[in-house]
């Protein structure tokens, strides 16, 4: 991958300057694209390397892109009892509906 890089300005150039003219405009657009890509790879190992992965992992960018996701956030649940004034309705029994759970986002 380091070869890659190290080469990458060199064949951006050759690729754009010795294109024709009529197909120069889609080799700089190609060339464009794969810088932004290089930008995304470059941001993503700069945030150094994770321990949670193994050597054969460390080889896949896609790797180190998924740990770099955002995660899905998590749900804090709670089960609830009935009010009080429901309570009163229900000729005073105390009702749990410990199976009825209320789901909250947490952010």
């Amino acid at each position: 991958m380091g070869a890659c890089i190290t080469n990458l300005q060199q064949s951006m150039a050759i690729r754009c300057l010795n294109s024709k003219i009529e197909k120069r405009e889609e080799s700089v657009r190609d060339a464009v694209y794969i810088l932004g890509k290089t930008e995304k790879i470059f941001s993503i190992v700069d945030k150094g390397i994770p321990s949670s992965l193994d050597h054969h992992q460390m080889e896949n960018i896609d790797e180190w892109r998924l740990l770099h996701k955002p995660k899905i956030p998590l749900v804090a649940c709670t089960s609830f009892l009935i009010s009080e004034s429901d309570k009163a309705s229900s000729a005073g029994h105390e009702t749990r509906y410990p199976f009825d759970v209320i789901c909250n986002e947490v952010i």
